[in-house]
């Protein structure tokens, strides 16, 4: 009897602790609830205003810059990315405090801030290759951050941009600090809110300070000319083409290089070039065009070559690869491709007065991985006096073959082909801008030019 009494209590003590616990659990996820259910406030955006200014004012709209991102914006994105992961619980997930931590927010704003100033805003991976692009000024980004964690803390937002000439010097520097308050309850971070204020004092000392418009004015101050020198004058003559597209390979085939060779021929011939065009060739095939082509431009004018299709770079010399070539070796390259460095200097030697070579021929290299230093891209060749060479992405990167009819880069050259009164150079210059725009930066055609002489596709 004695021990049932003591089990008994031992059992209500359990009932009661039980009771105490689910009474407890259960005000605390009525609590989450009743939490969760209270809607975020209504933000306003910091840039709305901001947003509204006319794209056509601009401060240097002469000036290309080149936006570098320093390592702590790397860092900042990590962070950001953390905490979102961390707010990812399943069904207890804070998605307002997720929606407010947008990891693109700042660059996304910062690429429209700098494109209302500035004529072109490129993203580059170092100075060297903002040098090759011949940007006229590069700015350093840096960003910093500190998320509040409870209701009432604070979250900021610094960031910094230095503008560098390329002695890696620092003409001028522009910042903006940004602050937001985490609400109550705590349903966000209040980062968009600080990233904005940030965002907005970066913009008013980009449009504000002299200190960089002083700077701009000295990088763009002209040369003083003693002498006369003579306008230049617009290339005439004959004009013969060698268009080349490449897709009908074994191992990697490509969509879009023989209708973009297709398309560019057309175009060329309505722009009255003499056109030889080949698709889908053999080694020997190309080889047998290239000598009629060197052939027609021993009677002067203008000359000019297109390929896509499949190339690589291989000691430092650019390959064109035919569709049958057979490559299970770097050492197999120079016997089973064209080398695009001979075109160039067959052009070069029929001495005619301008020659234009367009290499959009930049997909992945399909045999990199029999190769024991593969290298993405095609290499940098420069253009020999009363030439241009441009190529469809920046040297070491790769080229879109496109989702339509056409690769990104010959789409927008093919635009801007048959605009009447655009110079060789603008028609290079606004293919580029948009091939940048639909690819985020991600894809940067650039070219080597010795030219002399101004030249008109469509006059």
């Amino acid at each position: 009897m004695f021990i049932f009494s003591i089990s008994g209590r031992a059992l209500a003590f359990k009932v009661r602790t039980i009771r105490k616990l689910f009474l407890f659990f259960f005000g605390f996820v009525l609590l989450a609830a009743l939490t969760s259910c209270l809607p975020p406030p209504k933000y306003q955006d910091p840039l709305a205003d901001l947003n509204t200014t006319p794209t056509s004012v601009r401060a240097f709209d002469d000036m290309r810059l080149g936006l570098l991102f320093s390592g702590n914006v790397q860092l900042s994105r990590d962070f950001i990315l953390k905490n979102r992961k961390a707010m990812d619980i399943g069904f207890l997930t804070n998605t307002a405090a997720m929606n407010d931590l947008d990891v693109d927010y700042v660059e996304k704003n910062l690429q429209k801030i700098l494109s209302r100033s500035f004529g072109e805003v490129i993203k580059v991976d170092s100075l060297e290759q903002a040098n090759f692009m011949n940007l006229d000024v590069v700015m350093l980004f840096d960003m910093q951050i500190d998320l509040g964690a409870t209701s009432g803390a604070q979250t900021s937002v610094d960031l910094k941009g230095s503008f560098l000439d390329w002695d890696r010097r620092v003409l001028a520097d522009i910042a903006g600090h940004g602050v937001g308050v985490v609400p109550f309850p705590a349903n966000s971070f209040g980062y968009t809110e600080a990233a904005g204020r940030a965002l907005k004092a970066l913009n008013d000392e980009l449009t504000t300070s002299r200190k960089l418009t002083t700077a701009f004015e000295d990088i763009n101050e002209p040369v003083v000319v003693v002498t006369a020198v003579p306008a230049p004058v617009a290339v005439k003559g004959e004009r013969h083409a060698l268009v080349m597209g490449n897709s009908a390979y074994q191992n990697a085939p490509l969509k879009n290089p023989v209708n973009d060779a297709r398309d560019v021929g057309k175009a060329l011939r309505r722009l009255g070039f003499n056109v030889i065009m080949v698709n889908n060739a053999r080694l020997r095939e190309m080889e047998q065009a290239m000598d009629r082509f060197y052939a027609s431009l021993q009677k002067g004018g203008v000359g000019l070559f297109y390929y896509a299709g499949h190339g690589m770079q291989v000691g430092g010399r650019n390959y064109l690869i035919p569709v049958d070539a057979t490559i299970r070796s770097e050492s197999d390259v120079r016997y089973e491709c064209l080398d695009a460095g001979r075109i160039l200097g067959k052009m070069e030697d029929a001495g005619n007065a301008l020659n234009i070579v367009i290499l959009d021929a930049c997909r992945n290299n399909p045999f990199a991985r029999s190769f024991r230093s593969a290298q993405r891209g095609l290499a940098r060749m420069d253009a020999p006096t009363g030439s241009i060479v441009a190529y469809s992405t920046a040297p070491g990167s790769v080229a879109a073959d496109g989702s339509g009819r056409n690769g990104v880069y010959t789409k927008y050259l093919l635009q801007y082909l048959m605009q009447p009164g655009l110079d060789i150079s603008d028609v290079f210059f606004y293919t580029r801008k948009g091939v940048v725009q639909e690819t985020g930066g991600e894809q940067v055609p650039w070219e080597s030019s010795s030219l002399v002489d101004r030249f008109y596709f469509s006059e």
